[in-house]
């Protein structure tokens, strides 16, 4: 993050080399780092106010001071398109990751957990993560997978309050852009270890 703060500041090819090779390294450390180039995505959208064409950066609840022109806004889709590189790090980092897992027989089958069984207790562990952070009773190193024997009222609730919170962040995205950075940080970044893809041990 702290080499995509340098290249937004001052873009340039050395300093956009310097973000590959830290997600390089990054990636060689920890493969969950593949949610990073979505990361990045919103950091753009707040705090760097990059989304808009033509807007000014700002960093901080300051108002933003005249930023330099190569610091402005540049739209979504061409900051999409200046994380390619990334985004192809990061699939190439998954496929690996997978090929290996399933190799070693470390990767369960959909005919041990459903896909639906998998969807289910995601649901329900985005609300439960939420729970526990206000209030962190029951926690454990495992949580084993509960397959299809989930309460129907747990997940119907659960889908119920992710949809509610992210139209919450989304209505007041403008007012505080914070709020929507920050639920959609939450959602992503627990992605790769939410159970959409069950380990056996």
């Amino acid at each position: 993050m702290w080499a995509y703060l340098r290249y937004v500041e001052r873009p340039g090819a050395w300093r956009y080399l310097g973000v590959i090779a830290t997600f390089t390294l990054g990636l060689m450390t920890k493969p969950m780092l593949v949610r990073e180039p979505f990361v990045l995505l919103l950091l753009d959208y707040w705090p760097l106010n990059r989304w808009s064409p033509g807007a000014q950066r700002a960093i901080g609840p300051r108002k933003a001071k005249p930023a330099p022109k190569s610091a402005t806004g540049r739209g979504a889709l061409h900051l999409v398109w200046e994380k390619m590189p990334l985004f192809a790090l990061a699939a190439t980092s998954c496929a690996i990751t997978l090929l290996v897992a399933k190799g070693g027989g470390a990767v369960a089958s959909t005919d041990i957990f459903p896909f639906g069984d998998r969807l289910s207790n995601a649901l329900v562990a985005y609300g439960t993560y939420l729970a526990k952070m206000v209030w962190p009773i029951n926690l454990a190193v495992f949580y084993p997978h509960p397959g299809a024997e989930l309460p129907g009222w747990q997940i119907v609730g659960a889908g119920l309050l992710l949809v509610a919170c992210t139209s919450l962040a989304i209505r007041w995205a403008r007012r505080f852009p914070y709020l929507l950075v920050g639920w959609f940080w939450y959602l992503g970044t627990l992605v790769p270890v939410i159970g959409l893809v069950q380990v056996v041990l």
